[in-house]
């Protein structure tokens, strides 16, 4: 499988620096094929350009979105849709990412979330900790869910329909696109600008809660959020997911937990 590497979500040239030189060993040490086209850019139009041959470029699978960030809705009205339906890639990537990937949904494609390129040893330390991706990025393949359940019992969940993404990008993208949800499970995670407590996330679910009436999921699938606790230090997940669960059980709907750090999720 041949992987094309674009970026939407920051204006950056990734060429010279040292953490994306070992993002790239990444991709040398497992032997994963890709094309560049974007580590020497940082205009919109080159960055769109390369995301226009990578789309052109039949020999490419996969689409992998290399970094996170907040640019990605910039380029939104500037894709070809039809051209994006018509080649029928597959698209990978994180954060930012929620914004291309509910319009890809929207017109019939198939995107993955979990992870980008950019520091990719930091967040999988270890060999191990990235044969899963290595596995995804040369067979496409997504190994079967390993889930929690966190309210209420969720069978069967690698024949559900699942979209979502970053909590606040997926409140916006639901108000912007005409997913239908009610055969779908929902996934959200929040990862953190500092200074954000269990409060900031209550509102942002709050918005949530706004905008899908009218359009309940199937059930919630929560990520592995992100936030700041005391002294600055990363809050543990299952006390971010309990405040989730809170403030959606009203719902009666089924609420599941996957680490997205360590299974990759397909969005369909």
């Amino acid at each position: 499988m041949k992987i094309a590497l674009v970026n939407f979500a920051e204006y950056e040239k990734f060429i010279g620096t040292v953490s994306y030189k070992k993002d790239l060993e990444f991709l040398v040490e497992n032997k994963i094929d890709y094309v560049d086209y974007c580590f020497n850019y940082n205009k919109k139009s080159d960055l769109l350009a390369g995301f226009k041959k990578a789309l052109a470029n039949p020999e490419i699978d996969l689409i992998w979105f290399v970094c996170g960030g907040n640019k990605t809705i910039k380029f939104l009205d500037d894709i070809d849709w039809e051209a994006v339906k018509k080649t029928n890639k597959i698209y990978a990537g994180a954060s930012d990412f929620t914004h291309f990937s509910f319009k890809a949904v929207e017109n019939g494609q198939v995107c993955y979330y979990g992870t980008s390129l950019q520091s990719i040893k930091e967040y999988h330390p270890t060999v191990a900790s990235r044969e899963y991706l290595v596995k995804f990025l040369k067979t496409a393949k997504v190994e079967k869910y390993k889930h929690q359940d966190l309210f209420k019992t969720v069978n069967c969940l690698d024949e559900e329909k699942i979209i979502g993404g970053h909590t606040f990008l997926t409140t916006f993208m639901l108000g912007e696109t005409k997913v239908n949800l009610k055969d779908r499970f929902l996934f959200i995670e929040h990862h953190y600008i500092p200074g954000e407590s269990l409060e900031d996330l209550e509102y942002f679910i709050d918005q949530l809660k706004m905008r899908i009436k009218g359009n309940l999921p199937k059930g919630f699938i929560l990520g592995h959020s992100m936030l700041f606790g005391k002294k600055s230090k990363i809050m543990n997940v299952a006390t971010i997911n309990k405040k989730m669960v809170e403030c959606l059980k009203e719902y009666n709907l089924p609420i599941a937990y996957i680490d997205h750090f360590k299974q990759i999720i397909k969005f369909s």
